[in-house]
């Protein structure tokens, strides 16, 4: 017969040497005995770590006992030898009212004045300081919770141990995926508990499993030096479940923000106020934990959330036993980033399909009596889940263009989740056969993915949500209003990239100029200890960049009328550095074109500033216009004494541009200097390609306007210019202004391409100019051509006011080949 009057505390010892730690309790004339074991090291402990251990494993000591007074709730407790204060009496009944809030509930338990730890009036207890190391302590469990926490750390370079209670094939292999040391303590309940268990009138049920966790952790991290204790409790773990006799039961209790802030408060006034515990999850909510757990594929083999996989009697005979709440709730989680075919690889089943489940996932939302008793979120975290998951299922991506962009932008959508391989489309002019192996390889890795290539990939665009258009493909007037009056997004890997970085954005654009000073302005600001990223048309595309991100981060933007024409997100500041007539077969009229070219400005964030060229009277007048703070620039100030390599009145002009920029950043002088001293011109921009046959030879293909390669040519006046390629594919420009340049510089010779080389050599027909004119059909015969009528000490530049569309996939094509042959002809 069992006397149920009183639960008391007898006795604790622990032995440093072994790690064995023993706990004795009594129940009326039952007697259990508890016992734990550290990992045995060889640890100096001088004598405040032993106090600090002893103060730690007293308070382990009493909640311990929980699990044997919950058996028959006596409603006196004896501390037999020990002693509490009155506030550490109230700590430890409100953790054994709270803790035990569900079990009470369940067992339909009056806990109304039942807890009462005795106190003694004027007893004191103060805390102790102890040595530590820098080094952290996070308990793991194999949830994605813990995981998380641990990918945190690592971003951060941390040093730190992990810690479980018990035995766990399932931990140990989540264990190995993160890679860092474990700190094992096994937990061996008293076998009178069990045989107890059986009788009937025998109270059983959910105890605050977590406070003993984190009593266990403090202890620990005492013994083997931690500074602090990193959980992952999430902002959800403070959400009830249900109201009862006055109180909120929180089957999470134990891990809420309240216990949190006690437990803190509790372990630095009584037992050590040299190590921390907190939770760097506090503010987040289940879906943005999940969110950052998708990017860890390496997990999703080894882990679990499950509870019937820590049963003690019970072991699991699978990570998911597809039936409980917490198999349900962390579905529907995943479900909101990854495709149903990847949750079906770790569930073993879809358990959206499973109807046996419905009361429970009601349950989860809040739709039928209370939260269920797991550790779950809320009814409006199942919500957003489930709204997000039909989003992502039913979102039909077209990637339009399967270039370097396209590729970036299915890269970034596919590992961030922002859509399922079964929801994306490609469509591109090539055929399959067409990519190169990287582009096949990738596509072949996903083969849920639709394909639209061929002649006729520009049909039936209005069947999907989100179209990204890559930079330079054309959609008919007719088609993009089309699209927009049934809600079709169209937009860009731009677009994504700005929404998705915590860095600033200097935007520049401009006909001619951009690439320069776009470079001029990222050299100043790394030469001023910036983190500066220079992105845009002239590296990667921008999405490759964005593991470069920070809030430090500067990206320095090169951005073409093709990218702004769709930019619909915000810029940090915009710098805009000509407007000549271009592009205009695409745009379709000087005013769509400018009007593509002025969305930088529109899309300045408030406060925001532009920085533009005040010779461009059409630039000008529209940005006295808007509403938005502006610095202008124009030729570089004599007084600056600059020293550069760059050549012309217009790189004085770009110069000009970045130096307004870097002082808007703070950038000195002298820094300034040091930059633009150093700076190397950009390949196929007045590139210097050598000195052959006693021949200088310059590349600048990137003129491809007329304004521009007057530019050059007034540039390359100093280095005897007498040999200028000019042509390409013609756009309809207006040559002119270029053929009186020409007659002007008295150039000798004059080499032109078909088709916009024919319209130039008319013009300068037109002004009698006595410059020779011959015409080639290829860039060997223009090479052998330049050398054949340049003479020794005379300068060639091939600079074709035109683009190069007609015999060339790019400029840089162009360009190199003439670079190519130059070299290759000189040997002859």
């Amino acid at each position: 017969m069992t006397d149920q009057k009183f639960f008391k505390f007898l006795d604790y010892k622990f032995q440093p040497q072994s790690g064995v730690l023993v706990f004795k309790y009594a129940l009326g004339n039952i007697n259990f005995q508890e016992k734990l074991k550290f990992p045995a090291r060889k640890i100096k402990l001088d004598k405040n770590k032993l106090v600090a251990l002893d103060k730690a494993i007293f308070n382990l000591f009493l909640i311990a006992g929980i699990s044997y007074y919950k058996t028959y709730c006596p409603k006196k407790i004896d501390l037999g030898k020990y002693k509490l204060t009155k506030e550490q009496a109230n700590f430890w009944g409100l953790v054994y009212t709270k803790g035990l809030g569900e079990f009470f509930y369940r067992n339909k338990i009056d806990f109304c004045g039942l807890v009462n730890f005795p106190f003694e009036k004027n007893y004191q207890v103060k805390p102790i300081k102890v040595k530590t190391q820098n080094k952290t302590l996070v308990p793991i469990g194999g949830g994605k919770d813990s995981i998380v926490v641990a990918e945190m750390l690592k971003k951060k370079k941390r040093n730190f141990d992990l810690i479980y209670l018990g035995q766990s094939t399932l931990v140990d292999e989540v264990v190995g995926v993160i890679g860092r040391p474990l700190i094992r303590v096994e937990r061996y309940l008293s076998p009178n508990l069990f045989a107890l268990n059986k009788n009937k009138g025998v109270y059983n049920g959910h105890i605050p499993i977590s406070v003993y966790y984190s009593l266990v952790d403090v202890v620990a991290a005492i013994l083997y030096g931690h500074k602090e204790i990193v959980l992952g409790n999430e902002k959800s773990a403070s959400y009830g479940n249900v109201e009862y006799l006055g109180m909120m039961i929180n089957h999470q209790w134990s891990k809420s923000a309240e216990f949190e802030k006690m437990f803190q408060k509790y372990v630095f006034k009584f037992i050590t106020p040299s190590i921390k515990y907190h939770s760097i999850l506090r503010q987040k909510t289940e879906l943005e934990i999940v969110g950052e757990f998708v990017k860890y594929k390496k997990y999703f083999p080894v882990f679990s959330s499950c509870n019937t996989n820590f049963k003690i009697t019970k072991k699991a005979k699978k990570r998911w036993c597809g039936q409980c709440p917490k198999c349900a709730f962390v579905w529907t989680m995943l479900s909101a980033y990854l495709a149903e075919s990847e949750l079906e690889k770790i569930f073993g089943k879809n358990l959206y399909q499973d109807r046996k489940l419905k009361p429970i996932f009601d349950e989860l939302l809040g739709l039928k009596r209370h939260k269920p008793f797991e550790c779950v979120g809320t009814p409006e975290e199942m919500e957003n889940a489930i709204k997000m998951a039909d989003k992502l299922r039913n979102k039909k991506v077209l990637i339009l263009g399967f270039g370097r962009e396209g590729l970036s932008t299915l890269k970034f959508l596919l590992k961030n989740k922002l859509a399922t391989p079964e929801g994306i489309t490609i469509a591109d002019q090539n055929k399959l056969g067409e990519f190169g192996p990287e582009y096949r390889n990738f596509i072949k890795k996903y083969p849920s993915i639709s394909l639209k290539l061929g002649k006729d990939y520009l049909k039936g665009l209005a069947q999907f949500k989100t179209i990204f258009k890559t930079p330079g493909i054309k959609l008919a007037g007719k088609t993009t209003k089309e699209l927009k009056t049934k809600n079709i997004e169209i937009t860009s890997g731009l677009n994504l990239f700005l929404s998705s970085i915590k860095g600033k954005v200097v935007g520049v654009t401009g006909t001619k100029g951009k690439s320069t000073t776009a470079s001029l302005i990222y050299e100043i600001l790394k030469t001023a200890g910036k983190k500066t990223v220079l992105v845009g048309n002239i590296g990667k595309p921008f999405l490759d960049y964005i593991n470069q991100d920070s809030k430090d981060t500067i990206f320095v933007a090169e951005l073409s009328s093709y990218q702004l024409e769709i930019l619909n997100k915000k810029i940090d500041l915009a710098v805009v550095t000509s407007f000549y007539p271009e592009h205009l077969n695409y745009h379709g009229s000087l005013d769509n074109y400018f009007q593509a070219k002025m969305n930088i400005v529109r899309q300045l964030k408030p406060g925001g500033v532009v920085v533009y060229n005040k010779n461009f009277k059409p630039v000008a007048e529209f940005i006295r216009k808007q509403k938005v703070r502006a610095s202008t620039y124009s030729d570089l100030d004599r007084n600056f004494n600059a020293v550069s390599q760059l050549l012309g009145n217009h790189n004085e002009q770009n110069m000009a541009g970045a130096i307004a920029v870097a002082k808007i950043f703070g950038v000195k002088e002298e820094i300034i200097k040091k930059a633009l001293k150093k700076f190397q011109p950009l390949e196929h921009r007045l590139e210097f390609v050598g000195k052959f046959k006693g021949i200088n030879f310059y590349n600048d293909v990137l003129s491809t306007t007329p304004e521009s390669t007057i530019e050059a040519i007034k540039a390359l006046q100093s280095k005897n210019l007498q040999t200028l390629i000019v042509g390409g594919f013609d756009r309809g420009l207006d040559y002119k202004k270029l053929a009186a340049e020409i007659k002007k510089s008295k150039i000798r010779t004059v080499i032109c391409w078909p088709h916009a080389g024919e319209t130039i050599a008319g013009e300068l027909a037109k002004t009698r100019a006595e410059n020779k004119i011959i015409r080639v059909k290829n860039m060997a015969e223009t090479v052998r051509t330049a050398y054949k009528y340049t003479e020794l000490g005379e300068t060639v530049a091939l600079s074709p006011a035109a683009s190069s569309y007609d015999f060339y996939n790019d400029y840089r094509a162009k360009g190199t080949e003439f670079k190519k042959l130059v070299k290759q002809y000189a040997k002859n």
